[in-house]
C-alpha cells in the first residue's frame, strides 16, 4: 500500500515506536507533503522520529487505532 491510497482512502497511520513503545496516530496528507504519494507505507518507519525518545524505529500501521482491535 502506498502514501496515496492512504490519503485517497482516508484511513489513518499509526506509528509505534520500536524503542520506547509510544504509539501516535500520523496525518497521512501530512506525510504525503513531506516523502511523496508513491512511498510504500512500510519504508516510513525508518524515516519517522519519536518525539518522546527520539529514535528512528518506528512501525507504521494502517487502520483504525490497531492497538484497541488487538485486545
Amino acid at each position: 500500500m502506498l502514501v496515496g491510497d492512504v490519503v485517497r482512502q482516508r484511513i489513518p497511520l499509526w506509528a509505534t515506536c520500536g524503542g520506547c513503545g509510544h504509539r501516535a496516530r500520523v496525518d497521512p496528507g501530512q506525510v504525503a507533503d513531506r516523502v511523496g504519494y508513491d512511498m510504500p507505507v512500510p519504508s516510513l518507519g525508518p524515516k519517522m522520529r519519536c518525539r518522546f525518545c527520539g529514535q528512528r524505529r518506528a512501525q507504521v500501521t494502517v487502520g483504525y487505532n490497531p492497538a484497541r482491535q488487538q485486545r
